[in-house]
């Protein structure tokens, strides 16, 4: 297997905005069956532990999301904290494992709800605060580092989780994420035949019932959702692509504190619409038909953009929004691609509200 790193836009469902995806939080986890449920526990343990050999080959190949999160202490901080004053927080923390990848550079603190994960645990001596909650943190916090291995699948609250890490982040800070390829055929296949096998020749039981009651988000989702709070997202894959891969990588600077806050108080209110993500949300767009893009008929808040540049141009598939106004023009414009026969997308700009096109002042 080989890593390679990957741009932006990620697979995704075409038909889905950004206010219907962070609509889908709080998700609401999948209960176990009572036969499931009986063995969890103890089937939870043997796997961290890695006593089975199924979960012992897959914490060897896991070893990679520990390594690609510890990477920018080896060659210097890529948030450009330096080593001896970093701050960490690591969330999901489980049984600490991910320090003995980190060398002792800093502060550590963590946020990890089970207790019987890490008590007892020699490694908990390098720790300075643990927390069973993100809320917990104080406001007034600011890390270098936050990062996470093999959590954000689990978490049904996502969107506020990442947030709140923008808001605790330092300026130059840098939030580092790995994931399972959550919702790729690989993945799911990789499963089938090895915990899901042994799973089942010692239970009889079905082992997709108990990662479905674990991993509530798939790796496109989560990815989405970085990419809205964060304007740069550095990607890396354990394979060939994101289709074609186990693992994923994200690397996360520039929080969009602005959009992080007004997630939050729009959790306190629970307020929701199209109109209020449109001044701090990302779309995706609803159709890929050239013939639709052509002749203009795509709606209001159908239209992605990259942000590949500062004028930020549109293409049919990736995420973001650009609000801006052309001169001369009424209403707000946005960059529309015009697919041509034979041809790469072309960038046309639409103007809502007024009629004819006017070029952005940027392209």
């Amino acid at each position: 297997m080989v890593t390679a790193r990957v741009g932006s836009p990620a697979f995704r469902p075409m038909s889905e905005t950004m206010n219907e995806l962070l609509n889908r939080f709080p998700k609401a986890r999948p209960a176990l069956p009572p036969a499931i449920e009986a063995i969890y526990a103890a089937h939870y343990k043997r796997n961290r532990e890695g006593a089975t050999p199924a979960s012992s080959l897959s914490r060897k190949m896991e070893s990679w999301l520990h390594r690609q999160v510890a990477a920018d202490l080896g060659s210097g901080l890529e948030s450009g904290a330096g080593q001896g004053r970093t701050k960490t927080l690591e969330i999901g923390a489980g049984t600490l494992n991910q320090l003995l990848y980190e060398p002792d550079a800093g502060t550590y603190d963590i946020v990890e709800p089970f207790t019987e994960l890490y008590e007892g645990s020699p490694l908990l001596a390098r720790v300075r605060n643990v927390w069973a909650d993100i809320r917990e943190v104080p406001e007034q916090e600011r890390y270098h580092r936050i990062t996470s291995v093999a959590t954000f699948e689990h978490l049904c609250n996502l969107p506020e989780v990442i947030a709140r890490a923008g808001l605790l982040l330092e300026e130059d800070g840098v939030l580092r994420v790995s994931i399972p390829s959550e919702g790729t055929w690989l993945w799911t296949l990789g499963g089938k035949l090895t915990t899901g096998m042994e799973f089942r020749l010692k239970y009889g039981l079905d082992y997709g019932l108990l990662m479905r009651h674990e991993h509530v988000n798939d790796a496109w989702e989560i990815e989405a959702l970085l990419r809205h709070f964060f304007g740069r997202v550095r990607s890396k894959v354990f394979g060939l692509s994101r289709r074609f891969s186990l693992y994923q990588f994200h690397a996360c600077t520039l929080p969009h504190r602005q959009r992080c806050d007004e997630y939050l108080a729009r959790l306190k209110t629970g307020a929701s619409g199209d109109r209020d993500l449109m001044r701090a949300g990302s779309w995706i767009p609803r159709t890929r038909s050239p013939r639709r893009m052509r002749r203009g008929r795509l709606g209001w808040g159908q239209f992605a953009i990259t942000r590949r540049c500062g004028c930020r141009f549109l293409h049919g598939r990736s995420p973001g929004v650009f609000p801006g106004r052309a001169p001369g023009r009424p209403g707000p414009v946005w960059p529309f691609a015009v697919r041509r026969p034979g041809r790469r997308y072309r960038q046309r700009p639409l103007v809502l509200g007024g009629s004819g096109c006017a070029p952005l002042p940027c392209c």
